[in-house]
């Protein structure tokens, strides 16, 4: 008994020496070295713990960028290294010089073989990287952005063409653009003088009051991509005017003269770098000073496209706005005490396929009864709407509501204007009539080249006008301009200004830049 006895505690006092010694016992701690910041140290810990607990009890902080392996969260190991990655990023600005760059400019009020010289001067661009170090050491550079701090101006060299061509007589007054300038003539052709000298016009906006005095533009901005200014052009020094309007897509005064009607965009990423707001403000205008703004028109992106925008156009009488989007033509009654909105004509919103969308540029008669723009068209043969490559030029009233197609393929950028109706009855055959583009090829109109016609109003009596059959046509969007009375036009051809006499059909070229766009013509 005894015996037994004795040999059941030699067993269990065997068991216990084996248990002790056995794989499956825990350690009273863990040895973990900790590498960071340069230095290692060695610390133990209880069994159970994380990397967490360890970088805590070393006293090492993480960073909010920091770096640490095993993950925090990972149980602590024996003899296990724990690395600590510093991550610290800071932002580096570089500045660098923006060459300006040399234009040839041909300038009618210099002898011809006499040159002149504006200086040019440079700009600043600032490159802002974000940089990446770990431990101390650089491992990335990215570029955050490029601002230009100042734009460049560019050298002129103006070259003479005074007596190249002859001079003929200016009624009014004409201002144009060239070489990102504006330009005025007044009594002759020849008496060209610059207004801006700044090279920063976008051609947004360039529209004059009655009688010439006031002109409105808009220059380039990079925050906003454009800003609106005013001038008065009588004064031998003209100083231009900031009216603390940005982002505009459209902008124009009244025909009368006491206001300005815009309507706004905000910059956008991509092409084609905004997002129209399609809104409408007016407010009346005295000595180049803005009065009451008021919103008639707030801000809608319900049309197809709406990023792109809305055009617009005043009445000759001032009373009225047409407006024409993607999809629709109509007209706005700003003055009313409560703006109304008429919707004249809806037509299939045409699907460039691209990053620019087509819209209407809405004109008027002369006696402000009727609307005249292009519209996009049924298809011919079976196309999608969407699709359809056709386009005509057509008329709506007002009261009654009514269509009258003026002219068929025409092709998207036929920009139909009415004569001015001005003077006695008769004073000008051509009164009222209308001037528009014809594409050579009308169902490849987009890249088409233009000829102008004149037509009546009721798309009778159609005439050719410019250039002559035997000359290469209008590159693109026609823009021209018609005189006070309506007896010439001002067209744009192969980058120089053209005087067209509507009684002789004969035209007189006026410059010689190559580089003219956006004529404008006031009494």
């Amino acid at each position: 008994m005894i015996r037994a006895m004795l040999r059941r505690l030699i067993f269990f006092l065997l068991i216990v020496v084996l248990a002790a010694c056995g794989p499956g016992r825990l350690p009273d701690t863990v040895a973990i070295t900790i590498a960071s910041d340069g230095e290692r140290q060695t610390i133990d810990l209880p069994p159970g713990q994380t990397v967490r607990d360890a970088l805590r009890t070393a006293s090492v902080t993480l960073g909010e960028l920091d770096r640490v392996r095993p993950p925090e969260t990972a149980l602590l190991q024996m003899n296990q290294t724990i690395t600590v990655t510093r991550v610290v990023q800071q932002t580096d600005f570089v500045t660098q010089t923006l060459p300006f760059e040399t234009q040839i400019v041909r300038d009618a009020t210099i002898p011809e073989g006499q040159t002149r010289l504006q200086a040019g001067r440079n700009g600043t661009l600032q490159i802002t990287y974000r940089l990446t170090y770990e431990d101390g050491v650089l491992i990335e550079r990215n570029e955050l952005s490029r601002d230009v701090i100042e734009p460049p101006t560019p050298e002129v060299m103006l070259v003479g063409i005074q007596g190249a061509f002859g001079t003929v007589p200016v009624s009014g007054t004409i201002v144009y653009l060239s070489n990102q300038n504006a330009f005025i003539m007044r009594e002759l052709s020849g008496n060209k003088r610059p207004l801006t000298t700044d090279g920063d016009l976008d051609g947004r906006v360039l529209s004059l009051s009655r009688g010439g005095r006031w002109l409105l533009y808009t220059r380039a901005v990079s925050t906003t991509f454009n800003s609106l200014w005013i001038m008065d052009t009588t004064l031998a020094k003209p100083e231009p005017k900031a009216l603390n309007l940005t982002g505009i897509l459209w902008a124009d005064f009244s025909p009368d003269g006491l206001s300005i009607a815009w309507s706004r965009g905000d910059p956008a990423p991509g092409l084609p770098g905004w997002k129209a707001l399609n809104d409408l403000s007016i407010a009346p205008i005295i000595n180049g000073r803005l009065g009451t703004r008021r919103e008639i028109v707030k801000a809608s992106s319900s049309q197809q496209y709406a990023w792109w925008g809305t055009m617009y156009a005043w009445s000759p009488d001032s009373k009225l706005i047409a407006y024409a989007n993607t999809e629709a033509i109509g007209v706005i009654s700003p003055t009313a005490r409560l703006t109304k909105t008429q919707v004249l004509h809806t037509f299939a919103a045409y699907d460039t396929r691209s990053t620019w969308a087509w819209t209407p540029v809405p004109s008027w008669s002369a006696d402000s009864r009727f609307v005249i723009a292009t519209a996009h068209a049924a298809p011919p043969s079976g196309e999608l709407p969407e699709d359809s490559p056709a386009f005509e030029v057509i008329t709506l009233g007002l009261t009654p509501t009514l269509k009258v197609p003026l002219a068929v393929n025409t092709g998207m950028w036929a920009v139909p204007a009415a004569l001015p109706a001005n003077g006695p009855p008769g004073q000008s055959p051509f009164s009222g009539g209308i001037v528009f583009g014809v594409a050579d090829t009308p169902y490849a109109s987009e890249a088409s080249r233009y000829r102008l016609d004149l037509m009546d109003r009721d798309g009778s009596n159609r005439t050719k006008l410019f250039p002559a059959a035997e000359a290469v046509g209008l590159d693109g969007l026609p823009e021209f301009a018609a005189s006070p009375d309506g007896r010439n036009l001002l067209i744009i051809y192969q980058g120089d200004l053209y005087a067209l006499n509507l009684s002789t059909n004969l035209a007189r070229r006026l410059t010689a830049d190559g580089t003219i766009s956006r004529p404008r013509w006031a009494r």
